[in-house]
């Protein structure tokens, strides 16, 4: 499992906030953080499945450098720490190329700038589940 943060500039360049920049954007840090991420280690294998992105704005006391930053957390394996910067660097590369052609989509009227931060920790992951929710009536 693995989880990524956006966090969004959104007085920068208008049209970064909107549905289809976090759509475009989720789907392809999925895709590029599975194909990259991803390592021999014992439960380093991973899919776009594993991999969760949540979005949010820059609040007005942050301090900003980028239109979007990439805030990246996983679990820390022997062979992905190994390279961990050729990792960032091919997540980077890959991004770079999708904003060649998606910024007059999101109606970006200047080159968009980001940052992408790769932490690996030590972790835990599990899910549940109660079943299937029924409705309670009220008496």
């Amino acid at each position: 499992m693995l989880q990524i943060e956006v966090v969004v500039n959104p007085d920068q360049v208008p049209g970064l906030n909107g549905i289809q920049f976090q759509f475009d954007l989720g789907k392809s840090l999925k895709h590029l953080a599975a194909q990259f991420l991803s390592c021999q280690d014992a439960g380093g294998s991973l899919t776009e499945k594993d991999v969760s992105v949540y979005f949010r704005e820059s609040r007005s006391f942050d301090v900003v450098t980028h239109d979007f930053s990439i805030g990246v957390i996983a679990n820390d394996f022997p062979d992905r720490h190994a390279n961990l910067q050729e990792r960032t660097d091919l997540i980077r590369d890959g991004l770079r190329d999708i904003l060649k052609h998606k910024t007059v989509v999101w109606q970006a009227s200047r080159e968009v700038t980001f940052s992408i931060w790769v932490t690996l920790s030590p972790g835990g992951f599990s899910e549940g589940s109660e079943g299937r929710l029924e409705p309670q009536l009220q008496p």
